[in-house]
């Protein structure tokens, strides 16, 4: 196990940036978020996308599970997505509260 790899075309995966944007509802009580995702931050294949405003908490599996899903990562038995230090990927997560206006523009 110690020597698997999650692969992004011909590089490693190795480091996730996460910018949660968290806007709760006070009428409903409510939590959404948004975030901006960065792939291997500081290396050549660096690559930044954003995931649309989402209902729940920011959690790191989203962060890896949306990851996962916009590289197209084969995941059967969801071990990638919910150990990923296994794989030698470290996960780094910023939480920023924000208005409903400013969330709805993460796109």
């Amino acid at each position: 196990m110690k020597n698997d790899i999650i692969r992004i075309g011909r590089y490693r995966l190795r480091s996730i940036n996460v910018q949660y944007f968290t806007w709760f509802q006070k009428t409903y009580g409510n939590p959404y978020f948004a975030m901006i995702v960065t792939v291997n931050q500081g290396y050549p294949s660096e690559q930044t996308f954003a995931v649309p405003m989402q209902y729940g908490r920011p959690a790191y599996y989203y962060a890896m599970s949306a990851v996962l899903s916009h590289f197209q990562i084969n995941d059967p038995d969801r071990r990638k997505r919910t150990y990923p230090c296994e794989y030698g990927v470290r996960i780094y997560e910023f939480e920023t509260p924000t208005s409903y206006r400013q969330i709805v523009k993460v796109k």
